[in-house]
């Protein structure tokens, strides 16, 4: 996807989205062939010129962790960002690589109870995020291997953020939800108003659901995909598809479920509304299933119904019919290198 910006906010010039076939067995070489050979098909039908790159990453090889800390300059807090790395990060020692942005300072007045006067104390609030060296790796040789060159690395849960927050405002005293189910992982983010980030991968999503659907009902992947994609698919009932759904994404539902509880509890803030998007998203009953068993409003998110497409350009019909799916696409494309 590419995007430019103008004074009236963020215009689509190109989009493409090609599905990556499945590699058999845990042979890596095939699975990134053909990662490697859908990206060259979607610059290709985008008509994309440019060389440089914005990539997301995501899962075990993750780790996003908030910070606090108070009358450290920058020099000090890059140190004290090492060594909370080094405390949080269950990677060995030396093979991950860690960055971090400040996201907000402060000052607040201290003083001793035994002091008269009161000193400005400063306050800084930011995220760190720690890779491990071979996920690094190994996305930069894909994206050399495409034929591009990787200018910024991202992490899935705050590309989603950062384009929610381009056009949604976190009520005062409340808290907001991102999920993007994908085939192999959920992208969960959480933002408060005045708060940092929270993010979670979760290693479980529409592949693993479909998969679960198939077998429990004696029927193949390709079936199970029209019978929740094809909005003229008459195999199963709504309410027999609803039940279904309900038994396959308990698993799910439950890791989401304990995890915002965990935040609430945490942070003391009411989540006020869940935003759905990523390819499994628009699967029939979801969003319905999803508000049933989670404590806010829900909602399927379509980044693009805010963010204008230029007129003619490659891919508008993907964008029409896939929006959803390209939420986490859109965050990143949105970075300024």
């Amino acid at each position: 996807m590419q995007l430019r910006k103008d004074e009236t906010g963020y215009v689509v010039i190109a989009a493409s989205r090609a599905e990556i076939p499945q590699s058999e067995g845990t042979n890596s070489d095939v699975g990134n062939f053909n990662m490697v050979a859908a990206i060259r098909k979607c610059l290709k039908s985008a008509h994309i010129r440019s060389k440089y790159a914005v990539t997301g990453l995501c899962g075990p090889d993750i780790v996003i962790r908030s910070f606090s800390y108070s009358s450290l300059n920058k020099e000090d807090i890059n140190q004290a960002v090492i060594k909370e790395a080094e405390q949080v990060c269950p990677f060995e020692i030396n093979q991950y690589i860690v960055d971090y942005q400040i996201i907000y300072e402060s000052t607040q007045f201290v003083s001793d109870e035994h002091e008269q006067d009161a000193e400005e104390e400063k306050i800084s609030l930011g995220i760190l995020a720690a890779a491990t060296d071979e996920i690094v790796v190994q996305t930069r040789h894909l994206i050399k291997d495409a034929a591009l060159r990787c200018v910024y690395m991202d992490v899935n849960g705050l590309a989603l953020l950062n384009c929610l927050m381009q056009q949604e405002r976190i009520p005062a005293g409340q808290a907001i939800a991102i999920l993007d189910i994908g085939s192999s992982f959920t992208n969960l983010a959480v933002m408060r108003h005045n708060g940092l980030p929270f993010i979670r991968d979760i290693p479980h999503a529409g592949n693993d659901i479909i998969n679960r659907f198939a077998n429990e009902n004696n029927l193949s992947p390709d079936l199970v995909n029209d019978i929740l994609f094809n909005p003229n698919d008459t195999n199963q009932s709504s309410q027999e598809t609803y039940t279904i759904m309900h038994n396959c994404c308990a698993r799910l539902l439950t890791e989401i479920s304990q995890t915002l509880r965990y935040y609430m509890a945490q942070e003391s803030t009411r989540i006020g509304r869940i935003y759905v998007c990523g390819g499994f998203a628009q699967a029939k009953g979801l969003i319905e299933l999803i508000e049933s068993q989670l404590p806010a409003q829900v909602q399927l998110w379509n980044p693009f119904v805010k963010i204008r497409c230029q007129a003619g350009m490659p891919g508008l019909e993907i964008i029409k019919n896939n929006g959803a799916a390209l939420a986490v696409a859109a965050g990143l494309a949105m970075r300024t290198i």
